[in-house]
């Protein structure tokens, strides 16, 4: 499906111990990154391409799944419909070659997340089984637990160093009150995992970053940066001032630390390919596949994805082990 394997591109997808560079910002300081076996032997997959889940204009089920090639060249591909109607979430298992996604299947307050595969070839999604609720302290100074249904997700990270799945539960959405929550995921079963900040400290609530004008508080989506280790997200206020920011997790709370403005807004789905580079998609039109810059923040449209609309989510590849020389 992938144009011709020939210059520096082809050798990259025919060579599994061919060498990539890429730039990290590590205290203050870019420097050079080697990501060795890049692309990964063992999940034979093209680094280029990203899958895009939208969220409206599928055949049968709203939900519906796009391959994108990150350079534009072959055009994005409508795979196939999900059979989910509010799939927002969706993350690249490189070592087993696996689309995990996660979808509201009951929504509101006391609905249900259900965590699954997405089929590259055809798009279906195979349920494995709900997220749950779980407790810990929606508030700075809370002293009694509070207990969370965890129905609404809206991102999802994946720390293969550490081997962590993670997710962001929207809140406000469905007219609860408190911040937004990180939670992380058991990936074989899709239930959240217990304790996974200190005894009955199932989540962390994310502190707002107040710009002067705006409280910065809505986790559109997130990822781990494969070169440093840290999380990144895409972090807005009512869809507007979209933002690239760090998280910072520390006694039982997620700090944000602002990059800059994207300056594009309505940014739902983010990612960090194999090479270090971050990408968005758009959840209204125009719908483009979005370049941000990793040091500033700053967005640049790449390319147009004529297909459908409201792209929730976007997964690239991202390579498992990054030794940082330099």
């Amino acid at each position: 499906m992938g144009p011709s394997t020939t210059g520096t591109r082809g050798l990259l997808r025919s060579r599994a111990s061919a060498m990539a560079v890429v730039f990290a910002l590590v205290a203050g300081t870019v420097v050079a990154a080697s990501i060795r076996n890049a692309p990964s032997a063992e999940a034979g997959v093209d680094p280029y391409t990203c899958w895009v889940v939208a969220d409206s204009g599928g055949a049968t089920s709203s939900d519906h799944l796009i391959q994108v090639d990150r350079d534009g060249s072959p055009a994005p591909v409508n795979i196939g419909d999900l059979g989910t109607g509010t799939t927002e979430a969706a993350v690249y298992h490189a070592a087993s070659n696996t689309l995990y996604a996660v979808h509201e299947r009951v929504t509101g307050p006391s609905g249900t997340a259900t965590w699954g595969t997405i089929n590259q070839s055809t798009g279906a999604f195979t349920a494995i089984g709900d997220v749950g609720s779980g407790t810990g302290y929606l508030m700075d100074g809370d002293t009694v637990l509070d207990t969370v249904n965890f129905h609404d997700l809206d991102g999802l990270a994946y720390d293969q160093s550490n081997d962590i799945m993670w997710a962001s539960v929207r809140r406000e959405d469905s007219g609860e009150v408190g911040p937004d929550l990180l939670i992380q995921l058991d990936r074989t079963t899709g239930a959240v995992v217990p304790d996974a900040f200190g005894p009955n400290i199932d989540f962390v609530s994310i502190t707002a970053f107040d710009t002067g004008t705006t409280l910065i508080d809505d986790i559109d989506d997130f990822a781990i940066d494969p070169v440093t280790g840290d999380m990144w997200a895409v972090i807005n206020g009512a869809g507007a001032n979209v933002r690239y920011m760090q998280i910072e997790i520390s006694g039982g709370t997620a700090t944000l630390f602002d990059r800059g403005p994207i300056g594009i807004n309505d940014i739902e789905g983010m990612t960090i390919d194999a090479f270090g580079q971050v990408w968005g998609v758009r959840g209204r039109t125009t719908y483009n596949l979005i370049r941000i810059d990793r040091i500033s923040g700053a967005g640049a449209v790449e390319f147009a994805i004529p297909i459908s609309g409201d792209h929730e989510s976007i997964a690239c590849l991202t390579q498992t082990s990054i030794p940082i020389t330099g």
